[in-house]
């Protein structure tokens, strides 16, 4: 409803005074949305997806030093949709969605069934795009995602409700899975450390210890039993 995809029958959406849901032209100005199922055109390479939305000057100047640079897309540039993995698609969507840069991005499920490296990506895009003053609302049943987040809340019997705190047992555990998974591909994750500086302190020297080794025993055990791809961590348990 937000995006416009279904009209609403009631409430409304409104930015700097203005109901988006009443008007348009202006919603499709200032939101950008990226649905779960990524709308590209699947025969089509990155840069000919890119090009429906961009033209070449901007384009060209954010593959050099903008958001499609930092979104990694200039990598597969050439590759047609059909051949991408699951995290290509997810960055090359979030790259159309933000080419008229919006002040509002809607995403659902930015990075489900995504590998590690990917959401890390991802996740330090809509960082950036938060610190420039964009509005993020985020459709997500990833426990990772939530330290990206101002408010949380649940949808419980149809009702909206706000969540209180974060500082859950799954959310330590994922962020734990997190660590260890980021230390096979010698890769260190902001969100791990900058969660457990600012709310879980005592926890950062087995995070650390998590960077340097593939498991760890300190309290806790993580184990690893079936790893064959050391980027795709979906296999990791925690115990």
């Amino acid at each position: 409803i937000l995006s416009g995809v279904h009209k609403g029958d009631g409430g409304s959406f409104v930015y700097d005074g203005v109901d988006l849901l009443r008007d348009e032209k202006m919603r499709t100005s200032i939101v950008g949305y990226v649905p779960q199922n990524t709308p590209l055109l699947e025969e089509l390479s990155a840069y000919d997806n890119l090009r429906l939305w961009y033209d070449s000057s901007t384009m060209k100047k954010s593959l050099t030093n903008g958001v499609l640079a930092m979104l990694g897309i200039d990598e597969f540039l050439k590759v047609p949709v059909y051949k991408m993995s699951g995290g290509m698609k997810k960055r090359l969507a979030i790259g159309c969605a933000v080419a008229h840069e919006p002040k509002v991005l809607l995403l659902d499920e930015p990075s489900a069934a995504l590998d590690l490296i990917c959401k890390e990506r991802i996740s330090n895009y809509l960082k950036e795009f938060k610190a420039g003053g964009g509005i993020v609302l985020l459709a997500t049943h990833d426990v990772q995602e939530l330290p990206l987040c101002d408010k949380i809340y649940i949808i419980k019997n149809g009702v909206l409700e706000k969540f209180e705190g974060i500082q859950s047992e799954s959310l330590r555990k994922s962020l734990l899975l997190s660590a260890l998974c980021l230390a096979r591909t010698g890769r260190k994750s902001e969100t791990v450390y900058e969660h457990y500086e600012s709310e879980n302190a005592g926890n950062k020297e087995l995070i650390e210890s998590l960077l340097e080794r593939d498991s760890v025993s300190v309290g806790h055990e993580v184990h690893e039993p079936h790893a064959d791809d050391e980027t795709d961590c979906s296999e990791y348990s925690y115990r």
